[in-house]
């Protein structure tokens, strides 16, 4: 695990290098961690993707915790933050920004292990799946996520990576395209390419043109399956392109689908109405398990949610919601207490929306 500390109170940065040092030993985890009395030097030092956690005072001279995750957020969408404060008055900022937890001081020793612990289980589950590649390099290990396509010339093969590099051996494609044909994410585009959907960034008459640049040929004969094959892959991944207009909200392939969750009929027809109103398909659902039953059949742009529903209460069918899929959960309740705010961010929630909001701004 790689983690970086970001204090400027020293006794703080020496007290959390005390408890990741003890548990490090108690779970005899491997732990690179880096430690910044600044934000302006922690931000200096920054690139993306260095580390899996980032813990960040949230009062800092210059620069807070709060303004250095903005900034962090640019470089690295998926790093941890852990906000570290005195004070819960910046909770709810924090969770705009993507906080993963937010920690008062002082840290209980319990809770924060707890949070190693469970990090330390999403990380061994994100272990990338790949393939073992003896090449003209040497023993490398190539990541399918990474692998942007691969082309066959003069009886060499050539392994395009994400970052432009590239591996090469001698083979034939075909001692390699069982193993990635097998994965949704490749296709193959000509008799002597294989590309991955994931970094195609348009498709031509004639070719694909890849995300780094490149241009991949596509057979006539294959030029219809590709295509068809990419429009399915975009649509599963949920990057269909949006329009908005200054009165309706649209997507290029057709309205959004938004779900609707409220056991309230007529908060239900009010919301459903403002909705339908900028163009959206609407469906409805009184409580968490009819909602799931209808996530479980269908792809959703986005679900609205409500708090205060019957059996299991909002917060924890959010948490079942991002179990089953990648759709944002946006909350809308009449709770307006900052601590409920909180909970709701700490739960998957991208917003929390009070239903005293006014229908213009929603």
């Amino acid at each position: 695990m790689r983690i970086a500390v970001c204090s400027e109170n020293e006794k703080e940065v020496s007290r959390i290098r005390e408890l990741i040092t003890k548990y490090q030993i108690s779970c005899e985890e491997s732990i690179i961690c880096h430690y910044f009395i600044n934000s302006i030097d922690f931000l200096c030092e920054l690139k993306g993707g260095e580390y899996d956690l980032v813990l960040l005072d949230v009062v800092m001279p210059e620069v807070s915790g709060l303004q250095a995750a903005q900034e962090l957020r640019e470089l690295d969408k998926n790093v941890r933050l852990i906000f570290v404060s005195e004070s819960p008055e910046f909770a709810v900022e924090s969770y705009h920004v993507g906080a993963y937890y937010y920690l008062l001081k002082p840290i209980d020793v319990e809770s924060f292990f707890a949070l190693l612990d469970k990090i330390r289980g999403e990380l061994s589950a994100q272990v990338e799946q790949g393939f073992i590649l003896k090449s003209r390099e040497g023993v490398v290990w190539i990541a399918f996520s990474r692998l942007a396509y691969v082309e066959v010339r003069n009886k060499n093969v050539f392994f395009h990576l994400a970052d432009g590099t590239v591996r090469e051996k001698s083979a034939a494609l075909e001692d390699f395209e069982e193993r990635l044909l097998s994965r949704p994410e490749f296709l193959k585009t000509h008799r002597s390419y294989l590309v991955n959907l994931i970094y195609i960034q348009a498709i031509d008459v004639n070719c694909v043109k890849m995300k780094n640049g490149h241009s991949v040929p596509v057979s006539r004969q294959r030029r219809s399956q590709v295509q068809d094959a990419y429009m399915r892959f975009l649509y599963q991944a949920g990057t269909k392109e949006s329009v908005f207009t200054a009165d309706r909200l649209e997507r290029s392939d057709g309205p959004w689908r938004i779900l609707l969750v409220d056991d309230d009929p007529a908060a239900r027809a009010i919301w459903g109405n403002i909705l339908r109103e900028h163009g959206c398909m609407v469906q409805t659902a009184d409580n968490g398990e009819n909602a799931l039953k209808l996530a479980a059949v269908s792809p959703w742009d986005c679900v609205l949610l409500d708090v205060m529903i019957p059996g299991e209460d909002g917060f924890a069918v959010c948490e079942r919601f991002h179990r089953l899929m990648d759709t944002p959960v946006i909350f809308l309740s009449s709770l307006t207490e900052s601590d409920k705010q909180v909970e709701g961010f700490a739960a998957g929630g991208i917003d929390y929306i009070t239903k005293d909001t006014p229908a213009e701004l929603f």
